[in-house]
């Protein structure tokens, strides 16, 4: 899936800040996995991507905020990601293909 695609892609509830309604994580997210947090360690916040399996067969993307978070720290995060993910993808690109 590229960049287009994705933006092509229809996202559930776009307007989240139009509800005043927090749910627990465990509920929105019922039935997903994540890995452990570190030890002794204590989640103060979550910005979460979720894929979404649409009705009609479509996928769709949708974006959580746990209330606190603010702008500033969830583009720091995402652009640390990013990096991350970059270093990835660079790491994993075969230098011994001659093409």
């Amino acid at each position: 899936m590229t960049t287009d695609d994705l933006a092509a892609e229809p996202a559930a509830d776009p307007d989240q800040q139009e509800s005043d309604e927090y749910l627990p994580v465990g509920d929105v997210l019922e039935g997903l996995q994540l890995l452990p947090l570190p030890e002794g360690t204590t989640p103060s916040g979550v910005l979460a991507f979720v894929k979404l399996d649409e009705p009609d067969g479509g996928v769709g993307w949708s974006v959580r905020v746990t209330d606190g978070m603010n702008d500033e720290e969830n583009l720091g995060l995402l652009v640390g990601y990013v990096e991350k993910l970059k270093q990835a993808a660079a790491a994993s690109w075969d230098d011994t293909d001659p093409t």
